[in-house]
C-alpha cells in the first residue's frame, strides 16, 4: 500500500513539473499540497514555502467571499472556473483566472486541481489591438483589467483604475440606465447603451457607445464581464459622413436607374425620350430640353424631341451648330457651353417661341464607345449652370446606354446586399461548429456572391496535402470521384502555390495556364476560370477556397474581393477553434490523468 501510495505521489509530481503553466492541487480542506515551477513563477513562492499554507493565503480579505462560493461548488463536485483578484509573495494583487477541476472519489470531492493564468496576460493581446476602450468587470462591479485605449481615453494608470467600481467613471445622468443594462448582463444578457458618458479624471465627460457581454466558463457559469466604449463623438461623425456618402450614393444611383426604367419601360423610343426630357426639365430647372439623333443616312443630326418648361412639345424646330463645336461633342466627347448664344453665331435656333434663351449646353450622348446624338439645353439664367452641367453628362450617358446602366445599377445593388450579406455571413460562422464550416462558406457564396461553383480545400499540415472537402456547383458524383483520385500537394499547381505562398491566384483561363490541375472528373464540366484564396492565419494554413465558372475571365474584381475577406474572416475564426480544440484536448488529457490518479 505505501510503495502504491509513493507511486501516485511521484506521477502527480511529475505531472505537474511537466505543465508549462500554473498548476496547483488543494485537499478537501483547501490546503495547497502541489505547486509547479509555473505557480512559483506566478506568485513568487516556492514550494517549500507554500506547500501546506491555506488558499487564502494567495487571495485578498475583499476576495474571500467570491473564492468561499466558488470552493463550496468546487466541494459538492461541480466544475467551477473563477476569475478573482490574488495575491504575490511580496504583497502585489494580480488577477488571475482559475480552471478548476473536483478531484472525485464516487460522489465526493477529496480535492481540487487548478491550472491558473495571469487575466492580463489572457486578453492583453487581443483588447490591445482593438480600437475601443475594452474593461474586465467583476459581477459586482469591481473592474479587474483595462486596455491602453481605455486608459489613454478616461487619463487614468493602471493602478488608479484597478478595482475602481465602474460606476465611478459614469455621469450621475446615465447611473440609472446604466444599472438597468448592468442587471442584464450579470444574469447572462448583453448590455447595449448608446449614448454613456464617461468621466475623465479631470472630471471632463466623453460620449461613448457601450457594449457589454458575459464572459462564461466551459461549464456555462458566467465569471466576469466585458465593456467596450468607443467614442460616440469620432462614431457618430464616421457615421455620419459614412451616411452622407452612402445617400449622396444611392441618389445618384436612383437617378441613373429612373432614365433607364423609363428606357425599359416605354418600348417606343419616341414615349421614353419624351418622359426623359420631363425629367430633365424638372430636375435641371432649365427653359428647354432636346434631345437630336445622329441620322446615318443624312450624315447629321435630326431633332428627335424638344419641350419647354411650360409643357409645350416642338417637333419641327432646327438647331444647328457649327464645326468647332460639333468637333468638340463628336471626336472629344466634350460638353460645349455658349452664353449668350443668339449673338455668339456658333448656335442658331429657328424658333425662339417668344422665350429668352441666353445660355447653350450641348451634351453628347454617347453609346457602345460613340457619340450617336446630342442633348441640348436651353437656360434663360444660368446661375446654377455647373450643377446642371454635371447632371447633364449622366443624362448624356444615359441617354445612349440606358440598359447597360441599369444592369450596372443591379450589380451594384447585389454588391451592396453582398456587403451586407458578409456581415451577416460572419456572424453565422463565428456560430457554426468546425465540421460544418465547409458548407456554411460554399453556402454563402452561392448565395450572396452568385458563386455557381466553388471547391473547398483542408489542409493536411502531417502529410503537406491539401484535401477536398466540399464543393457546391458541380455534377454529382465528382465530389466523391476528386477525393479518390487524390490529393494537391503543398505547392503544386496554382491551389498548391496558393497555399504555399499563401496568396490569391487568379486564373482567366484555365484552358491556357499550365500550371492549372484539373480532377480527370471535371472533364465533362470543364473549369474554364478560377480564383484561389488561402484561408491562413498568420504562418498557420487551414486550406483554400476556389471559385470557379465555366467562361473565361467570369470572376470580377469585386467577387474576389469580397472573397479575400471572408476568407480572412473564415481563417480567423478557424484559429479560434483550432485553439479551443487544443485548449479541449488538454483538458481532457488532464482529466484522464486525474481520473488515473
Amino acid at each position: 500500500m505505501q510503495a502504491s501510495d509513493e507511486l501516485h505521489q511521484l506521477r502527480i509530481d511529475d505531472i505537474y513539473k511537466l505543465l508549462p503553466v500554473a498548476a496547483i492541487t488543494f485537499d478537501s480542506n483547501g490546503v495547497i499540497r502541489h505547486w509547479n515551477k509555473g505557480a512559483e513563477s506566478l506568485f513568487g513562492w516556492d514550494e517549500s514555502e507554500i506547500v501546506g499554507k491555506h488558499w487564502t493565503i494567495l487571495v485578498p480579505t475583499h476576495a474571500h467571499k467570491h473564492v468561499e462560493g466558488v470552493w463550496s461548488a468546487l466541494m459538492r463536485g461541480e466544475i467551477r472556473h473563477s476569475i478573482n483578484a490574488n495575491l504575490t509573495k511580496n504583497g502585489e494583487e494580480i488577477v488571475c483566472i482559475w480552471h478548476n477541476m473536483p478531484i472525485k472519489v464516487g460522489e465526493r470531492a477529496i480535492a481540487v486541481a487548478s491550472v491558473v493564468y495571469p487575466l492580463k496576460e489572457a486578453y492583453h493581446p487581443v483588447t490591445e489591438m482593438l480600437p475601443g476602450g475594452i474593461a474586465i468587470v467583476s459581477l459586482d462591479g469591481k473592474i479587474f483589467y483595462t486596455n491602453e485605449s481605455l486608459r489613454k481615453m478616461l487619463h487614468h494608470s493602471e493602478r488608479q483604475i484597478y478595482r475602481m467600481h465602474v460606476t465611478d467613471l459614469l455621469s450621475p445622468e446615465d447611473m440609472e440606465v446604466f444599472k438597468e443594462e448592468w442587471e442584464k448582463v450579470v444574469h447572462g444578457e448583453e448590455l447595449y447603451v448608446e449614448r454613456l458618458h464617461l468621466k475623465r479624471s479631470d472630471g471632463s465627460l466623453i460620449p461613448c457607445l457601450t457594449h457589454g457581454a458575459p464572459i462564461r466558463d466551459i461549464a456555462g457559469n458566467q465569471l466576469a464581464v466585458v465593456l467596450s466604449f468607443h467614442d460616440a463623438t469620432q462614431l457618430i461623425e464616421k457615421e455620419r459622413k459614412a451616411q452622407k456618402y452612402f445617400t449622396e450614393l444611392i441618389q445618384s444611383l436612383q437617378l441613373l436607374r429612373d432614365i433607364d426604367t423609363v428606357i425599359l419601360t416605354h418600348l417606343s423610343l419616341e414615349e421614353a425620350m419624351d418622359k426623359i426630357v420631363d425629367l430633365c426639365l424638372e430636375s435641371m430647372k432649365a427653359e428647354a430640353v432636346a434631345i437630336a439623333l445622329y441620322d446615318e443616312a443624312k450624315r447629321r443630326c435630326e431633332l428627335f424631341i424638344m419641350k419647354f418648361a411650360d409643357g409645350k412639345k416642338v417637333k419641327e424646330e432646327i438647331i444647328e451648330l457649327d464645326e468647332s463645336l460639333k468637333e468638340k461633342i463628336f471626336n472629344s466627347g466634350e460638353v460645349v457651353v455658349v452664353d449668350h448664344f443668339a449673338s455668339d453665331g456658333r448656335v442658331s435656333i429657328k424658333y425662339t417661341h417668344g422665350r429668352e434663351l441666353n445660355l447653350y449646353v450641348g451634351v453628347p450622348i454617347e453609346a457602345r464607345g460613340g457619340v450617336v446624338g446630342v442633348f441640348h439645353i436651353f437656360y434663360s439664367e444660368p446661375a446654377k449652370l455647373q450643377r446642371e452641367i454635371d447632371f447633364a453628362k449622366m443624362v448624356g450617358r444615359q441617354i445612349g446606354v440606358g440598359f447597360d446602366n441599369i444592369v450596372a445599377f443591379d450589380e451594384m445593388s447585389k454588391h451592396t446586399n453582398a456587403m451586407q450579406r458578409l456581415l451577416e455571413a460572419q456572424a453565422d460562422v463565428a456560430m457554426t461548429a468546425p465540421a460544418l464550416l465547409a458548407d456554411e462558406v460554399l453556402k454563402w457564396l452561392k448565395e450572396s456572391l452568385g458563386v455557381e461553383r466553388a471547391d473547398f480545400y483542408t489542409y493536411d499540415e502531417k502529410e503537406s496535402v491539401l484535401r477536398l472537402e466540399a464543393s457546391i456547383g458541380f455534377a454529382s458524383g465528382r465530389l466523391k470521384a476528386a477525393k479518390e483520385e487524390g490529393v494537391i500537394k503543398y505547392g503544386e499547381g496554382i491551389i498548391g502555390i496558393c497555399a504555399s505562398e499563401r496568396r490569391a491566384i487568379y486564373v482567366p483561363d484555365c484552358f491556357c495556364e499550365p500550371l492549372w490541375k484539373p480532377f480527370t472528373a471535371d472533364a465533362e464540366q470543364p473549369i474554364r476560370s478560377a480564383y484561389a484564396v488561402p484561408m491562413a492565419f498568420g504562418e498557420k494554413l487551414f486550406g483554400v477556397i476556389v471559385l470557379a465558372a465555366d467562361e473565361p475571365d467570369a470572376i470580377s474584381s469585386f467577387k474576389r474581393k469580397l472573397a479575400d475577406l471572408f476568407a480572412h474572416y473564415v481563417s480567423a475564426r478557424m484559429q479560434i477553434a483550432r485553439l479551443l480544440a487544443e485548449l479541449k484536448q488538454a483538458y481532457e488529457e488532464l482529466h484522464m490523468l486525474q481520473r488515473e490518479l
